[in-house]
């Protein structure tokens, strides 16, 4: 069973050798949090060439060198206009992202397949780029947050656990947290940090807007082998966590038809009805954050399962009518008192 530390192992030896120019088994072993053996080392070595990395061994001072042919990084990679415009789409998605290490590497690539366009390639770009543009939601800007980014990161790639000053919506007090970085993960505009929490002693969600500082600490700490995202964010309806339920959604046509089209979860299944309505069904977590989603559509949807999701949404539903009942009773007492006045 393949591990999920593995490609990350890979990685680093790309990045040794693409900063270095060389390296020895001795320098990976260095660059990484885990003692592996040299068998395992010069498999992923092989690994990374079977897949087209122009790496070769040479012997140096009666040691084995592992070198990435000058060529590599002279070499134009045969893309075309629209192939480029996709990756520059990409870039546009990744707005949120910008001066963050992702971003700028993509920046970077892209400008170097650029440049190494043929004139006819960047005249059809120059067309494409007026045809098609990407629109974005209102999102979170990361460029602030690099100090802290960058340092994650790096905690990933080399396997070190870090301590981070959080502070979590439900308390609103800052706390210290040990925590082993399993992933940064994007998702709504937000970016997050998902790793094991040695207090809470599972694995968590961070915002990393809500990280105040951290530290890399020197205590080396393996990826689960078994860890996935897909799998731990199988049975949320978004971020938010928690035991799956039978959910089910009736929608007036007014809103089938929009709800129809997209892809809410991996679970859901939708069921035509006479009318235009449909009925959704999901097995995700109750939360808040479905809750919301489902008050979003206002009187075009009802609750139908389970009972608990139906009475979250009908006591939510009674607060905000409430407050519009309020507003609407103060407006007509403070007619009736002018009118009073005028009297």
């Amino acid at each position: 069973m393949p591990r999920a530390d593995q490609p990350i192992r890979q990685w680093t030896i790309l990045k040794l050798l693409e900063s270095n120019g060389r390296v020895t088994l001795r320098q990976i072993s260095d660059a990484l949090s885990e003692t592996c053996h040299e068998r395992t080392l010069r498999r992923d070595l092989d690994v990374l060439g079977l897949v087209g990395f122009p790496i070769y061994a040479e012997r140096e001072n009666g040691k084995s060198v592992w070198k990435l042919d000058d060529a590599y990084k002279r070499a134009p990679l045969p893309l075309t206009g629209t192939e480029l415009y996709a990756l520059q789409c990409g870039m546009q998605m990744m707005a949120p992202l910008e001066g963050t290490f992702l971003a700028d590497a993509i920046q970077g690539l892209t400008q170097k397949i650029k440049a190494n366009l043929p004139a006819k390639s960047k005249d059809y770009l120059a067309l494409l780029q007026q045809t098609i543009q990407i629109g974005m939601p209102p999102y979170k800007v990361y460029k602030a947050h690099r100090s802290r980014i960058d340092p994650i990161r790096r905690a990933i790639e080399t396997g070190k656990t870090i301590e981070i000053r959080y502070t979590p919506l439900r308390t609103g007090r800052p706390a210290t947290r040990a925590v082993n970085p399993y992933r940064l993960w994007h998702y709504g505009g937000t970016l997050y940090l998902i790793g094991y929490c040695h207090e809470r002693k599972d694995t968590r969600t961070f915002v990393i807007d809500r990280i105040a500082s951290l530290q890399v600490t020197g205590r080396p700490f393996q990826i689960p082998f078994y860890f996935s995202i897909d799998d731990y964010f199988k049975d949320a309806f978004g971020v938010y966590r928690g035991e799956a339920e039978d959910v089910s959604l009736l929608f007036e046509k007014k809103a089938a038809l929009w709800v129809r089209e997209r892809r809410w979860h991996r679970s859901q299944k939708i069921t035509p009805l006479r009318g235009g309505k449909i009925q959704l069904d999901l097995r995700v977590a109750i939360t808040p954050e479905l809750m919301q989603w489902v008050m979003g559509f206002g009187a075009q949807v009802e609750v139908t399962a389970p009972v608990r999701l139906r009475r979250m949404v009908e006591n939510e539903a009674w607060k905000v009518a409430g407050k519009y009942q309020k507003g609407k009773i103060n407006a007509v007492a403070k007619t009736a008192s002018a009118k009073k006045r005028e009297i």
